[in-house]
């Protein structure tokens, strides 16, 4: 997470002086805008409440209303006559260097209750996550992902996503999870940053943003330990590094320590008028999740489930969200320990001299007056431009908060607002946005690169030198590019060519040849009921698809599956079939084939109630003849699996059960592709193999490795490290297809001299210790998910539980064939007249 960016005289000035100064803009509701500068605030006026986090708890999903409280002189009645109920607040802390004042955007804050002295104006401003503080309206449609979900409460609350592609965004929800409760959005917005592993909070700029904490702002410090007492030859706190020798300057390791100009991923904390620091680090050891109970499809309850990723110890509880539906515990356990279970932290509280680039969330390094120093994260902070900060990083101690096993969702908690004001449609909102925007636009610094035949590339940034800044316009000919990163990479912008990278485009009207993208929605709020017309070259609606359904006048509907509750029609057309729907409820499926002279032969399967008939027809004019050529019908009784056959496309067979008149899969035949699958156990008193190709010696047989129980594996090669220890990922599909719960083997074969042993197994992978440098390669079995209880079982006790009585069997076996040979004596006797007829003609 990107700190917020000042320049080097900025840092040194404050090392020097802490002393800042303020200034604020104030749109009141009537479109009056004010101006405020230090002038008229007051000593020590400003102050802004930051947290990212509930007090004394580290939490995964906060969503906290920030707080700015400004006193502004008013001994003369300069401000009396204005209302402030409802005002939009934009703030700037700057520091008075040289030449000019460096400005620091604050945030964007929302009047709730200013109040008066004779000669103060006091204004308690909270930012735009308070405008989630309103009901929830029910109109999202499920399934639905969390970047749906998110979008859509930041265009009903009237608040702009920063970025929509944050982590987890395509998680999905696959069932209305908010009923009849009367949530907020705010409740929303902190399940979605939950499940996304994340906090929720407003920038500078009042846009909604999912962070973390930047857990790899400290993998380049080395620890230099202290200067214990130690009767040793060397300390023994720290972390060692070999120098090498002064005779071979090649061997030895080395520290980058980076250089003075680096901006750091860190603050460093040090000039503290109270400090108190917890005896040990929290290091987080697990992730355990509770899903919540759901209904499935036939209203029956699902009890949720409850999955621990990681180990015992600090662990961190996740439960009472109603987007992790029953099933769904392991998935979101294993995401959130991927990012979060190995954070190591301080917690610690502080008071120091303010900073105003510090921000709740920032990584910092605390360091007391003995020379400690702790790594940490400002979770908490209050800053005010006349006095000292509060800061501090929240978190349970180890011991309790393993005991305690909090689960509440933490973060949410306000008061229900009703939401009776009319809200803006989207394109308003952003206009409304743009024009804030426009109202507290910052100046900029400019840069001029000539280039060798005398041209110039232009270049506006926000610090004076173009290295100290972060957001760059890059203007030349080939166009105008934006950067975010100091120039590393530019996200956005036109080429000389007009075409645009932008984030979000709001617009009245778009004209297009083509368009491409992933989510088109139509209509919804006051954008009303969505309508999609499409016209042929004629000017002429071929289709339009509104809130009364699809209506194609032209045209065909094609697919591989069309499924619906009502359809309606006689006839269903493929390119050579008709399906024919009888008024008996029959099907019948035509095809005519050319025969001899005036003759046509018709091959038809007509499906009744209970059987499914093959016939053979010749045709001649109104003339025909049916022979009856095969019969399909069901065994008796009905529950006996695989009883009847169905038969698909062209050459795709498929074995079926009835199942309370439901038709299960059990078994598919391709005669296309030659593909056979198996939905079920699949047994052979014979072998197994698969038939290989080989060069010089034809197709041979390979067979396959059997075990007692069934088992998965996978195999891969490794190296330890210069520790002697190798972590092994085990991947994320084959993770998912065995059961790690259930204790795993790993084989090991070193390919060098040494040894290697298995030094630790966990869930998500395995770790390796030996000789440093080993190169070896691995083998992993674990039991396949759902087979853990399965081992050499009785094939005999299967097979009897599929035995049913012979005589009830042949008694309808019996009844069938005299049904069958009287039908077929009927048609001998119809055929035969048939034939005559056709001799006479």
């Amino acid at each position: 997470m990107a700190l917020i960016n000042t320049s080097t005289e900025f840092k040194q000035a404050l090392e020097r002086n802490s002393t800042c100064v303020e200034k604020a803009s104030l749109l009141l509701k009537d479109g009056t805008l004010l101006e405020v500068d230090t002038s008229h605030v007051s000593e020590g006026g400003l102050k802004i409440d930051d947290g990212v986090t509930t007090s004394r708890k580290f939490d995964i999903g906060a969503a906290i209303t920030n707080k700015l409280t400004l006193n502004l002189n008013n001994r003369y009645d300069e401000f009396s006559d204005y209302d402030f109920t409802n005002a939009v607040v934009t703030v700037w802390v700057g520091k008075q260097l040289n030449d000019r004042v460096e400005w620091l955007k604050k945030g964007v804050f929302n009047t709730d209750d200013p109040t008066a002295t004779p000669s103060i104006l006091t204004l308690e401003c909270l930012d735009n996550m308070s405008k989630f503080d309103t009901t929830y309206d029910g109109g999202l449609s499920f399934p639905a992902s969390l970047r749906t979900i998110v979008q859509y409460s930041c265009v009903q609350c009237g608040v702009q996503l920063y970025y929509s592609k944050f982590p987890n965004y395509t998680y999905s929800i696959e069932h209305n999870p908010f009923g009849e409760g009367g949530i907020t959005y705010r409740a929303i917005i902190g399940y979605c940053a939950l499940i996304a592993g994340c906090y929720a909070r407003c920038n500078a700029d009042g846009n909604l943003e999912f962070k973390w904490y930047d857990t790899a702002a400290f993998d380049g410090l080395i620890d230099g330990g202290v200067f214990d007492k130690t009767s040793a030859d060397n300390y023994q706190t720290g972390v060692e590094l070999v120098g090498g020798d002064f005779t071979n300057y090649s061997i030895g390791g080395t520290a980058d320590g980076g250089t003075f100009t680096d901006r750091l991923p860190y603050h460093h904390i040090y000039s503290l008028s109270g400090l108190s620091v917890n005896t040990d680090d929290v290091v987080i050891t697990g992730i355990r999740v509770k899903a919540s109970d759901s209904q499935d499809s036939s209203g029956q309850k699902n009890d949720g489930e409850t999955y621990l990723c990681g180990s015992e110890g600090y662990i961190l509880e996740v439960s009472r969200n109603p987007l992790i539906e029953a099933g769904k515990a392991k998935q979101v356990a294993e995401y959130l320990a991927g990012r979060i279970v190995g954070t190591r932290f301080r917690p610690f509280t502080a008071s120091a001299i303010g900073d105003p680039s510090w921000e709740a969330g920032d990584a910092a390094i605390i360091t007391d007056h003995k020379g400690n120093s702790y790594c940490t994260y400002l979770t908490n902070l209050t800053y005010s431009t006349g006095g000292y900060a509060s800061i501090n990083c929240d978190a349970e101690p180890a011991a309790r908060h393993s005991a305690d096993r909090y689960a509440e969702l933490n973060g949410i908690v306000a008061d229900i607002k009703k939401d009776s004001q009319q809200k803006l449609d989207a394109y308003s909102q952003y206009v409304n946005q743009m024009n804030q925007l426009a109202i507290n636009a910052m100046g900029y610094y400019e840069t001029n690169e000539t280039q060798s035949d005398g041209s110039i590339i232009n270049y506006m940034h926000d610090k004076p030198l173009m290295s100290e800044s972060t957001i760059i316009y890059k203007k030349s000919i080939d166009g105008f590019l934006i950067s975010r990163d100091g120039g590393k990479t530019y996200v956005g912008g036109m080429d000389k060519d007009a075409n645009i990278v932008a984030n979000v485009i709001a617009a009245i009207g778009i004209s297009f040849d083509w368009a491409k993208g992933g989510t088109l929605t139509l209509g919804g709020t006051n954008n009303g009921n969505g309508v999609l017309r499409v016209l042929n070259a004629l000017n002429v609606q071929i289709l339009r698809a509104d809130k009364d359904g699809l209506n194609v006048t032209d045209g065909t509907i094609k697919g591989s599956r069309i499924v619906g509750s009502d359809i309606s029609g006689a006839k269903i057309h493929n390119t050579n079939n008709t399906l024919i729907i009888l008024d008996d409820g029959s099907i019948d499926s035509i095809e005519d084939v050319p025969w001899s002279g005036n003759y046509t032969m018709t091959n038809t399967c007509r499906l009744g109630s209970s059987e499914l008939n093959f016939y053979t027809i010749l045709k001649n004019g109104s003339w025909q003849s049916w022979t009856n050529v095969g019969k399909i019908q069901p065994m008796y009784p009905s529950n006996v699996d695989n009883g009847d056959l169905r038969i698909g496309g062209i050459g795709h067979i498929s074995l079926g059960k009835i199942v309370q008149s439901n038709v299960t899969t059990r078994l598919g035949i391709d005669l296309v592709s030659g593909e056979v699958k198996v939905y079920g156990t699949f047994a052979t008193t014979g072998s197994k193999s698969r038939i290989a190709d080989t060069k010089n010696f034809g197709k041979r047989t390979l067979y396959c490795y059997e075990t007692p129980t069934p088992f998965f594996g996978d195999i891969g090669t490794g190296i330890t490290g210069e520790d002697g220890l190798c972590y092994v990922a085990i991947d994320d599909i084959f993770s998912e297809t065995i059961n790690v719960g259930v204790e795993y083997s790993v084989f090991l074969q070193k390919e060098g001299p040494g040894d290697i042993w298995v030094h630790a197994k966990d869930a998500l992978f395995f770790v390796v210790k030996g000789t440093p440098n080993l190169a070896f390669s691995w083998e992993i079995k674990a039991v396949q998910k759902g087979y853990e209880y399965h081992r050499i079982e009785d094939a005999e006790l299967e097979k009897s539980e599929e035995k049913y009585e012979y005589d009830d069997i042949q008694t309808l076996l019996d009844r069938e064939l005299e049904d069958y040979d009287l039908e077929m004596e009927e048609m001998e006797v119809i055929e035969s007249e048939n034939i005559e007829s056709i001799s006479g003609d």
